[in-house]
């Protein structure tokens, strides 16, 4: 996901949940917030932020405020329509599914997306992850009464045979997990203890942030994807339509990792050397990711 015409400039204050002052080059400015929870921790007076300029010319607000630098971290992604946005994009980056839908109604909820793999239907919901505490993620930061019924609807649906998954997407470098931030909503972390226990899956999409760009680079740690993707070898990397939607993901996302590593110049065989202890020469590995992205059976990112 890349945003356009986007500037730098200075938090200033946080006037309410929609409205913020920033220093744009020595002027004061009102800017939209694009995201309604407290970051508390992230707007800080005089932290660098990104702005977006609006589309609409006969808006009041020129800027929406985007994204937050946080010292040690980096940039923290804050536009709570990004992690809908992004997943989208990734599942139709790798295609696996026979029909992915949006905003889908289940009971008294919309879900994220609904998907459907030959008979069996899928519920996904997504939540954007922008609190890090000690390079952890936590969720939520505000109480989130939606996301405790959004929960217990996909433990109903799993329980009539959907398979369901919520998606937390990190929006910061380097950080692997998400918790339930029970201080804040001890509710929401009993619902998803519960969603577990029924057989909901949980997803810590990892994301690559810069200043004006969003993009999911997997749902669990490298090194276990790695891991993974040496151990299923040619044919199962090649027939991805016969896997579970989470080992196809597993797949497309080492193959992305690989490629995202090679457009910042490290080559391929010290990255498969440092993670794994291939089974198989590293020129026919090579070759064999190479004619995956070639045929469509997985996307990455352009090489620079």
């Amino acid at each position: 996901m890349k945003y356009h015409n986007t500037i730098t400039a200075r938090f200033i204050d946080r006037l309410n949940r929609f409205i913020a002052l920033v220093d744009i080059d020595g002027k004061e400015e009102a800017v939209h917030v694009k995201n309604t929870g407290r970051c508390k921790e992230l707007l800080l007076p005089g932290v660098p932020v990104i702005l977006a300029k609006a589309d609409a010319p006969t808006r009041k607000t020129k800027y929406d405020l985007i994204a937050v630098e946080k010292e040690k971290l980096g940039w923290v992604n804050i536009d709570s329509q990004a992690p809908n946005q992004v997943v989208q994009e990734w599942l139709w980056l790798h295609p696996y599914f026979d029909r992915i839908q949006r905003e889908y109604t289940y009971g008294d909820s919309r879900i994220d997306f609904y998907m459907e793999k030959g008979d069996q239907k899928y519920l996904l919901e997504v939540k954007g992850c922008t609190l890090e505490i000690d390079g952890v993620g936590y969720f939520p930061d505000a109480p989130t009464e939606r996301g405790v019924k959004h929960l217990r609807e996909l433990i109903k649906a799993q329980k009539e045979g959907y398979k369901c998954g919520i998606a937390f997407v990190i929006q910061m470098n380097n950080v692997d997990e998400v918790r339930p931030n029970d201080e804040t909503h001890p509710e929401f972390g009993k619902a998803l203890s519960e969603a577990i226990d029924a057989g909901v899956r949980v997803f810590h999409m990892r994301c690559w942030v810069q200043k004006d760009t969003l993009d999911i680079i997997g749902s669990m740690p490298r090194d276990e994807a790695i891991k993974i993707m040496d151990d299923f070898h040619r044919d199962l990397f090649l027939r991805g339509e016969d896997m579970e939607w989470e080992y196809a993901a597993v797949v497309s996302q080492v193959s992305y990792m690989l490629s995202h590593e090679r457009a910042l110049d490290v080559p391929l065989e010290e990255q498969v050397k440092k993670h794994t202890k291939p089974r198989r020469p590293l020129k026919e590995l090579e070759a064999e990711y190479d004619e995956a992205i070639k045929i469509g059976r997985v996307s990455c990112r352009e090489r620079v």
